[in-house]
């Protein structure tokens, strides 16, 4: 322990580059357990660490790269996924409300893949009685009245 006046400081990092997203989402869909922080064991967590720290070494490499700590990556990538979750239940809470309406287009092809890694809509809703939204199709005029 140092003097209690020092501070152990590390700078802000700056926002990450699409490249360096895209790449992180490319490796966590390669390895949900990675994504999901599913290690099980104590040798599992070591394990994930050290994937991390690889990650975090290579994303830091890219050309015209945000360099960000080994916890900084992490907590980018758990920010990244409470974002999308946060997206994803407005989208879901506006299919359910009473007028419903036409669907908010909230939800990006990087934030389906982030979902899905994540559990999908499971982990929005709560319960596996929900029906994914975007798996719904829309109902016609013609198909309703066939069916009467």
């Amino acid at each position: 322990m140092g003097d209690i006046n020092e501070v152990d400081w590390v700078a802000p990092a700056l926002r990450a580059t699409p490249t360096q997203k895209y790449y992180l989402l490319q490796y966590m869909e390669a390895r949900p357990h990675l994504a999901q922080k599913e290690f099980g064991t104590a040798a599992g967590r070591k394990d994930g660490r050290k994937e991390w720290e690889t990650l975090s070494e290579t994303l830091n490499n890219l050309p015209g790269a945000s360099i960000k700590t080994c916890d900084q990556w992490i907590k980018y990538w758990d920010d990244q996924r409470t974002a999308v979750r946060g997206r994803a239940a407005r989208v879901r809470n506006h299919l359910a409300a009473t007028g419903g309406g036409r669907p908010l287009d909230l939800l990006t092809d990087y934030d389906r893949r982030v979902l899905a890694l994540d559990g999908g809509w499971l982990r929005v809703a709560g319960f596996t009685s929900d029906v994914d939204p975007l798996e719904v199709g829309v109902i016609t005029m013609t198909s309703e009245l066939n069916d009467m």
